[in-house]
């Protein structure tokens, strides 16, 4: 979901206001039903009901918000003033970005718990995409078992889901800056704040792995751009000078037949 306030909602935002709260969905559920990329919509809708869950959960303060945005934008800043050497700017916005509590582990993982649990097109959308990556899985280019496909296709779908680092919750560092402690780099992303990297227990499988989560990406994408497409209002086009005149002449047409009947 975007942080700026001001930007136009995505197809996935609207599907996920109206999972949400109900409010237009129908037509969300016809448009997705029309789409012939049927995993991508699918997916999409598991994707904008995790959002949705996630932001109800977050609003009623069952869980705590992650905070990762406002600190890489924090750090982004920093980095853009240290390049116009300023760097009394550069080092305010690194304190305040250092400031900022990323989640304990535990409530990542209550979060993640809680936001499971609502989500009710989880098994069907596990099913589908399984399905898919044993497919996938037994070319002969890629010789992926059908078993390990299927794990790690749910796992692929979980960090697609969720994707920052539980570790350090996306920031890419460890260590609380309140209580003093000295921040270093998260080892279990290297850094990255993202958890696609740590998918799969042997180059084989990562590579799968990451050409499972771009396809996922890809059929997300078309299915996304369909829906758009059918839920766009239907285009007003103004005729041409030439149509103008076709349409006057059979107006006058018209008159002139009526006025004979009278």
């Amino acid at each position: 979901m975007t942080d700026d306030p001001n930007a136009r909602p995505s197809l996935s935002e609207r599907y996920g206001v109206a999972v949400s709260s109900g409010t237009g969905l129908e037509h969300m559920i016809l448009a997705a039903g029309m789409q012939h990329e049927r995993l991508g919509a699918v997916l999409l809708r598991l994707q904008s009901e995790y959002d949705a869950v996630k932001g109800d959960l977050e609003r009623a303060g069952q869980i705590a918000p992650q905070r990762t945005a406002q600190a890489r934008d924090l750090v982004r800043r920093a980095a853009l003033a240290e390049r116009l050497k300023d760097h009394g700017t550069a080092a305010t916005l690194k304190a305040l970005a250092a400031d900022i509590r990323e989640r304990t582990p535990v409530e990542v993982l209550s979060a993640r718990t809680f936001i499971l649990m609502g989500l009710k097109t989880l098994h069907d959308c596990k099913r589908r995409f399984g399905a898919f990556a044993i497919g996938l899985g037994v070319q002969p280019k890629r010789n992926i078992k059908p078993d390990t496909a299927r794990i790690l296709a749910g796992q692929v779908l979980d960090v697609w889901l969720d994707p920052t680092c539980h570790t350090c919750d996306g920031t890419g560092q460890v260590g609380n800056a309140y209580a003093g402690e000295v921040r270093r780099q998260c080892s279990t992303c290297a850094g990255s704040g993202h958890r696609r990297d740590i998918i799969g227990r042997n180059p084989s499988e990562r590579i799968f792995a990451r050409d499972l989560l771009a396809e996922l990406q890809r059929r997300v994408a078309a299915a996304a751009g369909g829906m758009g497409q059918a839920l766009a209002p239907p285009e007003v086009t103004t005729p041409d000078a030439g149509e103008l005149r076709g349409m006057q002449g059979r107006l006058d047409n018209m008159r002139a037949a009526a006025a004979q009947t009278d």
